[in-house]
């Protein structure tokens, strides 16, 4: 075959070749980028236990949670199920939001043998998936609190506030997972796996400052989260808050994250003008770059809502406790006047309660700010701990930065926040005109 026909042959070649290439292209994309679906669990509960309860292992007599290979001929004593007894049962057809009824258990009877309190149970999932290469994943977990990939555990979240993604690690071929689900009577759990190309990926668990109109911040933090989904430690890294009409440019050095995990950084930015009243739009747009040495490797987009003065609205801060930015809410008194002199309303959430929901569900007042701090979570620390530290930080904060009088200061919760009023109160009985 002489040159020329080459040539020609190579050119009936191209859409071949072509075509293969883009298969290989669009292969690896949806092994990287797309959700892994399960569609077959074995189920196995409910055994007597709490949501948070994640140490305790249910499944001893068979090798325990790290090693057990489910079988139909396993039995496990629960004092929830009829008899007594529970084994592994099929579940088809449920991807990642997974609903879990259990038929061999009376509800009514165990709510008459126990209270209401053994409502409160574990549950167990279990199955296989294949992939063709090693797949870095990012798990998002709700009412999960624990989970096993190959035997190797991992942390999900308890409860249902859908922030808690998990990096982990699905080798070649088959991979064995254990899912440990936790709730009330008949469950609902969430277990979503997606595949991941970049090795720092931003986590769509950002705390955030409101904007004001006619108010210029500055300066002012967001916490911003990053996961490390690699095997690698992640050095040298930066975070660049990209200068626009609204907000000056900034550059934050960030710590090392270790392999496949996830932290929040505090970063700080600075807003360039004043948000005019008349403005249409009612929210801004923090663009954020994240960089390795030189190279710009991820980017996301902040959203930071716009709120008038007298609306609820949030206020961030650096805490000295972990180094952090954490937020509470605030409303302002009504017809505020800078000049005068104001008590507080502090104002503890219930459990699942997000501070910035609750402080909507308030009046102002002409005497008092409303401030709700957070607990640090929905469910936090149930006011103690970390949760009291979390107030007293800001009680402080609410000192230096408003017209407030100490002596007016009154403390005040409902249901878990109002266990925090008895524990913050009693710990701290000085701080309070009234509880």
């Amino acid at each position: 075959m002489n040159s020329l026909s080459c040539f020609f042959h190579l050119i009936k070649l191209i859409p071949r070749i072509m075509t293969v290439m883009i298969l290989i292209q669009i292969n690896s994309f949806v092994l990287a980028s797309d959700d892994l679906r399960i569609t077959k669990w074995k189920i196995l509960g409910p055994f007597l236990g709490a949501p948070r309860d994640g140490m305790i292992d249910h499944l001893l007599n068979y090798g325990g949670e790290k090693k057990i290979i489910p079988s139909d001929n396993q039995v496990f004593y629960s004092a929830l199920a009829d008899k007594g007894i529970v084994t592994w049962s099929e579940l088809t057809d449920q991807t990642e939001n997974i609903e879990v009824k259990y038929d061999n258990v009376d509800w009514d009877s165990v709510i008459y043998r126990f209270g209401s309190t053994g409502l409160i149970n574990i549950g167990y999932a279990t199955t296989e998936v294949t992939v063709p290469e090693q797949t870095r994943i990012v798990v998002l977990t709700r009412k999960v609190p624990v989970f096993f990939v190959n035997s190797q555990r991992y942390l999900g979240e308890s409860y249902s506030s859908g922030f808690h993604y998990t990096p982990a690690l699905l080798k070649k071929g088959a991979n064995r997972i254990l899912i440990k689900f936790a709730g009330k009577a008949d469950r609902h759990f969430t277990f979503k796996m997606k595949g991941v190309r970049k090795e720092v990926i931003f986590i769509e668990d950002i705390t955030i400052p409101d904007l004001i109109q006619n108010q210029v911040l500055k300066p002012a933090l967001v916490g911003i989260t990053l996961a490390n989904t690699s095997l690698e430690w992640m050095k040298d890294l930066r975070l660049k808050v990209k200068g626009s009409d609204d907000f000056d440019e900034s550059l934050t050095s960030i710590d090392p994250i270790p392999p496949l995990t996830i932290h929040k950084f505090p970063v700080s930015f600075s807003q360039k003008a004043v948000l005019k009243s008349k403005a249409p739009q009612k929210v801004r747009s923090l663009e954020v770059e994240l960089f390795r040495d030189s190279e710009k490797i991820n980017t996301h987009q902040i959203k930071l809502e716009i709120k008038k003065i007298n609306e609820p609205h949030k206020k961030t801060f650096f805490s000295l406790i972990d180094g952090s930015t954490q937020y509470y809410s605030i409303l302002y008194p009504q017809d505020f006047d800078p000049d005068k002199s104001y008590g507080v309303i502090f104002a503890l959430h219930g459990a699942s309660v997000e501070a910035s929901h609750m402080a909507k569900q308030y009046s102002p007042k002409d005497w008092a700010f409303v401030v709700l701090p957070t607990n640090r979570r929905p469910y936090g620390f149930d006011w103690q701990d970390w949760g009291r530290l979390d107030f007293l930080e800001v009680l402080e904060q609410v000192k230096k930065n408003y017209p407030v009088d100490p002596e007016r200061f009154f403390l005040a919760g409902s249901s878990m926040g109002g266990q925090g009023v008895w524990h913050i109160a009693l710990h701290h009985p000085s701080l309070f005109a009234a509880a």
